[in-house]
Protein backbone atom coordinates (compact mmCIF):
# COMPACT_ATOMS: atom_id res chain seq x y z
CA UNK A 1 0.00 0.00 0.00
CA UNK A 2 3.04 2.61 0.98
CA UNK A 3 4.59 1.72 -2.31
CA UNK A 4 1.25 2.48 -4.29
CA UNK A 5 0.55 6.04 -2.62
CA UNK A 6 4.78 7.33 -2.61
CA UNK A 7 4.16 8.02 -6.28
CA UNK A 8 0.59 10.02 -6.12
CA UNK A 9 2.38 11.82 -3.06
CA UNK A 10 5.23 12.74 -5.23
CA UNK A 11 2.78 14.31 -8.11
CA UNK A 12 0.84 15.97 -5.80
CA UNK A 13 4.58 17.18 -4.38
CA UNK A 14 5.22 18.10 -7.68
CA UNK A 15 2.08 19.83 -8.50
CA UNK A 16 2.30 22.10 -5.84
CA UNK A 17 5.70 23.24 -6.74
CA UNK A 18 4.38 24.30 -9.71
CA UNK A 19 1.46 25.92 -8.25
CA UNK A 20 3.49 28.13 -5.89
CA UNK A 21 6.06 29.02 -9.12
CA UNK A 22 3.02 30.22 -10.56
CA UNK A 23 2.00 31.94 -7.54
CA UNK A 24 5.35 33.90 -7.22
CA UNK A 25 5.79 34.52 -11.20
CA UNK A 26 3.85 37.47 -11.27
CA UNK A 27 3.70 39.53 -14.70
CA UNK A 28 6.17 42.48 -14.79
CA UNK A 29 4.41 46.14 -14.89
CA UNK A 30 7.51 47.28 -16.44
CA UNK A 31 7.23 44.34 -19.23
CA UNK A 32 4.08 45.03 -20.23
CA UNK A 33 4.21 48.64 -20.39
CA UNK A 34 7.48 48.18 -22.87
CA UNK A 35 5.78 45.60 -24.71
CA UNK A 36 2.54 48.16 -24.73
CA UNK A 37 5.28 50.88 -26.07
CA UNK A 38 6.59 48.60 -29.04
CA UNK A 39 3.27 47.94 -30.50
CA UNK A 40 2.57 51.51 -30.90
CA UNK A 41 5.90 52.30 -31.99
CA UNK A 42 5.75 49.59 -34.54
CA UNK A 43 2.16 50.56 -35.63
CA UNK A 44 3.57 54.25 -36.18
CA UNK A 45 6.76 53.24 -38.21
CA UNK A 46 4.26 51.24 -40.51
CA UNK A 47 1.70 54.16 -40.50
CA UNK A 48 4.36 56.43 -41.79
CA UNK A 49 6.01 54.15 -44.44
CA UNK A 50 3.06 53.12 -46.04
CA UNK A 51 -0.09 54.64 -47.71
CA UNK A 52 -2.03 51.03 -47.00
CA UNK A 53 -1.84 50.88 -43.60
CA UNK A 54 -5.36 49.96 -43.13
CA UNK A 55 -5.77 47.62 -45.61
CA UNK A 56 -2.43 45.72 -44.37
CA UNK A 57 -3.57 45.65 -40.92
CA UNK A 58 -6.99 44.00 -41.94
CA UNK A 59 -4.32 41.50 -44.10
CA UNK A 60 -2.16 40.83 -41.11
CA UNK A 61 -5.35 40.11 -38.69
CA UNK A 62 -6.28 37.77 -41.18
CA UNK A 63 -3.41 36.08 -41.67
CA UNK A 64 -2.94 35.83 -37.56
CA UNK A 65 -6.42 34.22 -38.09
CA UNK A 66 -4.90 31.35 -40.28
CA UNK A 67 -2.13 31.02 -37.83
CA UNK A 68 -3.60 31.63 -34.56
CA UNK A 69 -3.90 27.56 -33.80
CA UNK A 70 -0.41 27.41 -34.60
CA UNK A 71 0.81 29.61 -31.47
CA UNK A 72 -1.20 27.92 -28.87
CA UNK A 73 1.74 25.63 -29.74
CA UNK A 74 4.14 27.38 -30.93
CA UNK A 75 7.74 26.02 -29.74
CA UNK A 76 9.41 27.73 -26.90
CA UNK A 77 12.12 27.00 -24.63
CA UNK A 78 11.06 25.23 -21.26
CA UNK A 79 12.71 25.22 -17.87
CA UNK A 80 14.51 22.12 -16.79
CA UNK A 81 12.63 22.08 -13.36
CA UNK A 82 9.45 21.42 -15.48
CA UNK A 83 10.23 17.66 -16.22
CA UNK A 84 7.17 15.58 -15.14
CA UNK A 85 9.04 13.00 -12.54
CA UNK A 86 9.30 9.44 -13.78
CA UNK A 87 6.51 8.13 -11.30
CA UNK A 88 4.00 10.22 -13.74
CA UNK A 89 4.93 8.58 -17.26
CA UNK A 90 2.11 6.81 -18.43
CA UNK A 91 2.07 3.65 -20.33
CA UNK A 92 0.78 4.30 -23.81
CA UNK A 93 -0.80 1.56 -26.43
CA UNK A 94 -3.67 1.28 -29.03
CA UNK A 95 -5.43 -0.96 -26.22
CA UNK A 96 -5.11 1.55 -23.56
CA UNK A 97 -6.32 4.47 -25.95
CA UNK A 98 -9.39 2.81 -27.16
CA UNK A 99 -9.80 1.29 -23.73
CA UNK A 100 -10.13 5.61 -22.52
CA UNK A 101 -11.39 6.88 -25.84
CA UNK A 102 -13.97 8.98 -24.69
CA UNK A 103 -12.49 10.61 -21.83
CA UNK A 104 -9.67 11.18 -23.89
CA UNK A 105 -11.93 12.78 -27.09
CA UNK A 106 -13.65 14.44 -24.25
CA UNK A 107 -9.36 15.96 -22.52
CA UNK A 108 -8.49 16.96 -26.15
CA UNK A 109 -12.05 18.66 -26.77
CA UNK A 110 -11.80 20.84 -23.80
CA UNK A 111 -7.43 21.64 -24.35
CA UNK A 112 -8.09 22.97 -27.80
CA UNK A 113 -11.04 25.39 -26.11
CA UNK A 114 -8.91 26.22 -22.62
CA UNK A 115 -5.89 27.00 -24.24
CA UNK A 116 -8.11 29.44 -26.85
CA UNK A 117 -9.28 31.76 -23.95
CA UNK A 118 -6.24 33.22 -23.07
CA UNK A 119 -5.76 34.40 -26.74
CA UNK A 120 -9.73 35.85 -26.94
CA UNK A 121 -9.22 39.20 -25.64
CA UNK A 122 -6.37 39.96 -28.16
CA UNK A 123 -7.96 38.67 -30.82
CA UNK A 124 -11.33 40.48 -30.07
CA UNK A 125 -9.36 43.60 -29.59
CA UNK A 126 -7.58 43.02 -33.55
CA UNK A 127 -11.07 42.23 -35.31
CA UNK A 128 -13.06 44.98 -32.82
CA UNK A 129 -10.26 47.25 -35.21
CA UNK A 130 -11.20 45.27 -38.28
CA UNK A 131 -14.96 46.33 -38.26
CA UNK A 132 -14.39 50.42 -38.82
CA UNK A 133 -11.45 49.92 -40.92
CA UNK A 134 -13.46 48.34 -43.73
CA UNK A 135 -16.65 50.37 -43.23
CA UNK A 136 -14.12 53.31 -44.06
CA UNK A 137 -12.78 51.28 -47.16
CA UNK A 138 -15.87 50.77 -48.26
CA UNK A 139 -17.95 54.03 -47.69
CA UNK A 140 -15.27 56.56 -47.27
CA UNK A 141 -12.29 55.67 -49.41
CA UNK A 142 -14.05 53.47 -51.88
CA UNK A 143 -11.65 50.65 -52.20
CA UNK A 144 -14.13 47.59 -51.61
CA UNK A 145 -17.04 46.41 -53.07
CA UNK A 146 -19.67 45.66 -50.89
CA UNK A 147 -19.01 41.69 -51.39
CA UNK A 148 -15.58 41.66 -50.42
CA UNK A 149 -16.37 44.40 -47.50
CA UNK A 150 -19.49 41.86 -45.90
CA UNK A 151 -17.01 38.77 -46.14
CA UNK A 152 -15.14 40.75 -43.97
CA UNK A 153 -17.44 41.93 -42.22
CA UNK A 154 -18.43 38.56 -41.43
CA UNK A 155 -15.27 36.83 -41.09
CA UNK A 156 -14.54 39.84 -38.17
CA UNK A 157 -18.37 39.35 -36.48
CA UNK A 158 -17.75 35.70 -36.39
CA UNK A 159 -13.87 35.65 -34.87
CA UNK A 160 -15.30 38.09 -32.15
CA UNK A 161 -18.32 35.97 -31.76
CA UNK A 162 -16.43 33.00 -31.63
CA UNK A 163 -14.00 33.81 -28.76
CA UNK A 164 -16.75 35.41 -27.18
CA UNK A 165 -18.70 32.22 -27.13
CA UNK A 166 -15.50 30.56 -25.31
CA UNK A 167 -15.00 33.01 -22.65
CA UNK A 168 -19.03 33.11 -21.80
CA UNK A 169 -19.84 29.76 -22.70
CA UNK A 170 -16.49 28.04 -21.12
CA UNK A 171 -16.76 24.71 -23.89
CA UNK A 172 -14.15 22.87 -21.64
CA UNK A 173 -16.15 23.07 -18.18
CA UNK A 174 -18.40 20.77 -16.56
CA UNK A 175 -21.94 20.82 -17.78
CA UNK A 176 -21.39 22.00 -21.70
CA UNK A 177 -21.25 18.78 -23.40
CA UNK A 178 -23.79 17.24 -21.08
CA UNK A 179 -25.84 20.43 -22.20
CA UNK A 180 -25.51 19.79 -25.83
CA UNK A 181 -25.82 16.29 -25.48
CA UNK A 182 -28.90 16.69 -23.60
CA UNK A 183 -30.58 19.76 -26.22
CA UNK A 184 -32.53 17.29 -28.22
CA UNK A 185 -34.28 15.09 -25.31
CA UNK A 186 -34.90 18.07 -23.55
CA UNK A 187 -36.78 19.33 -26.58
CA UNK A 188 -38.58 16.29 -27.10
CA UNK A 189 -39.70 16.28 -23.27
CA UNK A 190 -40.63 19.88 -23.27
CA UNK A 191 -42.91 19.05 -27.21
CA UNK A 192 -44.57 16.41 -24.83
CA UNK A 193 -46.10 18.87 -22.21
CA UNK A 194 -42.97 20.17 -19.50
CA UNK A 195 -43.25 23.81 -19.19
CA UNK A 196 -42.89 26.54 -21.45
CA UNK A 197 -40.48 27.90 -19.07
CA UNK A 198 -37.99 25.14 -19.72
CA UNK A 199 -39.06 24.61 -23.25
CA UNK A 200 -37.06 28.50 -23.28
CA UNK A 201 -34.28 27.96 -22.21
CA UNK A 202 -33.40 24.51 -24.29
CA UNK A 203 -34.74 26.97 -27.43
CA UNK A 204 -32.33 29.64 -26.75
CA UNK A 205 -28.90 27.43 -24.98
CA UNK A 206 -29.80 25.14 -28.32
CA UNK A 207 -29.74 28.51 -30.46
CA UNK A 208 -26.75 29.99 -28.76
CA UNK A 209 -24.99 26.91 -29.11
CA UNK A 210 -26.01 26.79 -32.70
CA UNK A 211 -24.30 30.68 -33.63
CA UNK A 212 -21.07 29.68 -31.16
CA UNK A 213 -20.57 26.79 -34.03
CA UNK A 214 -21.35 28.82 -37.33
CA UNK A 215 -19.23 31.44 -35.44
CA UNK A 216 -16.73 28.08 -35.02
CA UNK A 217 -17.12 27.51 -38.88
CA UNK A 218 -16.61 31.09 -39.78
CA UNK A 219 -13.32 31.23 -37.99
CA UNK A 220 -11.80 27.85 -39.14
CA UNK A 221 -12.79 28.24 -42.68
CA UNK A 222 -13.25 32.12 -44.17
CA UNK A 223 -9.66 33.93 -43.23
CA UNK A 224 -8.23 32.16 -46.44
CA UNK A 225 -11.09 33.30 -48.46
CA UNK A 226 -11.11 37.23 -47.12
CA UNK A 227 -7.54 37.70 -47.36
CA UNK A 228 -7.37 36.66 -50.81
CA UNK A 229 -10.71 38.97 -51.89
CA UNK A 230 -8.91 41.87 -50.03
CA UNK A 231 -5.92 41.28 -51.93
CA UNK A 232 -7.86 41.39 -54.73
CA UNK A 233 -9.83 44.19 -54.05
CA UNK A 234 -6.81 46.67 -53.17
CA UNK A 235 -4.48 45.68 -55.80
CA UNK A 236 -1.92 45.46 -52.83
CA UNK A 237 1.80 44.90 -53.72
CA UNK A 238 2.59 42.83 -51.27
CA UNK A 239 6.66 42.37 -52.15
CA UNK A 240 6.61 46.57 -51.73
CA UNK A 241 4.41 46.70 -48.95
CA UNK A 242 6.20 43.21 -47.24
CA UNK A 243 7.98 45.38 -44.41
CA UNK A 244 4.89 47.31 -42.87
CA UNK A 245 3.12 44.27 -43.27
CA UNK A 246 5.70 42.58 -40.96
CA UNK A 247 5.86 44.88 -38.54
CA UNK A 248 2.28 45.14 -37.95
CA UNK A 249 1.63 41.28 -37.98
CA UNK A 250 4.86 41.48 -35.71
CA UNK A 251 2.77 44.20 -33.10
CA UNK A 252 -0.60 42.12 -33.37
CA UNK A 253 1.65 39.24 -32.04
CA UNK A 254 2.98 41.45 -29.21
CA UNK A 255 -0.33 42.15 -28.17
CA UNK A 256 -2.23 38.86 -28.52
CA UNK A 257 0.94 37.25 -26.77
CA UNK A 258 0.53 39.40 -23.90
CA UNK A 259 -2.83 38.75 -23.06
CA UNK A 260 -2.32 35.56 -23.55
CA UNK A 261 0.49 35.57 -20.76
CA UNK A 262 -1.51 37.00 -18.61
CA UNK A 263 -5.16 35.04 -18.88
CA UNK A 264 -2.91 31.78 -18.93
CA UNK A 265 -1.13 32.12 -15.88
CA UNK A 266 -4.42 33.06 -14.21
CA UNK A 267 -6.36 29.99 -15.71
CA UNK A 268 -3.36 27.43 -15.09
CA UNK A 269 -3.72 28.44 -11.22
CA UNK A 270 -7.60 27.86 -11.33
CA UNK A 271 -6.94 24.59 -13.16
CA UNK A 272 -4.16 23.43 -10.76
CA UNK A 273 -6.06 24.07 -7.47
CA UNK A 274 -8.90 22.14 -8.55
CA UNK A 275 -7.17 19.51 -9.32
CA UNK A 276 -5.16 19.37 -6.79
CA UNK A 277 -8.19 19.56 -4.89
CA UNK A 278 -9.13 16.33 -6.52
CA UNK A 279 -6.82 14.25 -6.23
CA UNK A 280 -6.68 15.14 -2.48
CA UNK A 281 -10.26 13.99 -1.91
CA UNK A 282 -10.55 10.59 -4.47
CA UNK A 283 -13.67 8.61 -4.34
CA UNK A 284 -14.46 5.45 -5.51
CA UNK A 285 -16.24 5.26 -8.61
CA UNK A 286 -19.70 4.51 -9.38
CA UNK A 287 -21.97 2.51 -11.95
CA UNK A 288 -24.00 5.46 -13.55
CA UNK A 289 -25.93 6.09 -16.19
CA UNK A 290 -24.90 7.62 -19.74
CA UNK A 291 -26.14 11.52 -18.64
CA UNK A 292 -24.64 10.80 -15.22
CA UNK A 293 -21.35 9.38 -16.05
CA UNK A 294 -20.76 12.43 -18.09
CA UNK A 295 -21.57 14.90 -15.58
CA UNK A 296 -19.58 12.83 -13.39
CA UNK A 297 -16.51 12.74 -15.64
CA UNK A 298 -16.53 16.42 -16.34
CA UNK A 299 -16.73 17.00 -12.80
CA UNK A 300 -13.57 15.44 -12.61
CA UNK A 301 -11.98 16.71 -15.88
CA UNK A 302 -9.00 19.19 -13.78
CA UNK A 303 -7.64 16.09 -12.75
CA UNK A 304 -7.19 14.96 -15.64
CA UNK A 305 -4.68 17.85 -17.08
CA UNK A 306 -1.42 19.09 -16.43
CA UNK A 307 0.29 22.64 -17.04
CA UNK A 308 3.27 23.20 -19.49
CA UNK A 309 5.30 26.66 -19.31
CA UNK A 310 6.53 28.02 -22.65
CA UNK A 311 7.69 31.40 -22.76
CA UNK A 312 10.31 33.54 -25.45
CA UNK A 313 13.79 33.31 -24.33
CA UNK A 314 12.09 33.38 -20.85
CA UNK A 315 9.85 36.54 -21.36
CA UNK A 316 6.28 36.70 -21.96
CA UNK A 317 5.24 32.86 -20.35
CA UNK A 318 2.46 31.17 -21.64
CA UNK A 319 1.02 27.92 -19.79
CA UNK A 320 -0.75 25.86 -21.36
CA UNK A 321 -3.24 23.27 -19.78
CA UNK A 322 -2.91 19.46 -21.34
CA UNK A 323 -4.19 16.35 -21.30
CA UNK A 324 -2.52 14.39 -18.37
CA UNK A 325 -2.39 10.84 -19.64
CA UNK A 326 -0.56 9.15 -16.83
CA UNK A 327 -3.48 10.47 -14.42
CA UNK A 328 -6.22 9.39 -17.70
CA UNK A 329 -4.69 6.04 -18.11
CA UNK A 330 -4.84 5.10 -14.44
CA UNK A 331 -8.06 6.29 -13.18
CA UNK A 332 -11.05 3.11 -13.47
CA UNK A 333 -13.50 5.63 -14.15
CA UNK A 334 -12.48 6.44 -17.26
CA UNK A 335 -12.41 2.81 -18.58
CA UNK A 336 -15.83 3.05 -20.44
Amino acid sequence: MQGSKKPVDLETSYWKEILVELEVEKKSHLISFMIVFVFFLLNILAFIITSDYDILWILSSLLFCVFSVLFIIMPTTRRPSEREPEEAKAHIDKATILEHKKVLGLAFWNSYFINSQPMAYGIIALFLVDIPLVTYLTFISPVLTLGVAGLLLLQAIGMILFYIGIIRLKPYEGGFIEEVWSVERSVAGALRGRSVIRFRTVFFTALFISAFMASLVSAMLMPGSAFKALRGDSNIDLDHEAVPLILIFISQFLLVRETQSVASREMAETMLRKKLSLMDNKTAPKERGLEEGLEELEAKMPAYFKVTRHDLLGYMPVYMMVPDLSVIFSDEMTKR
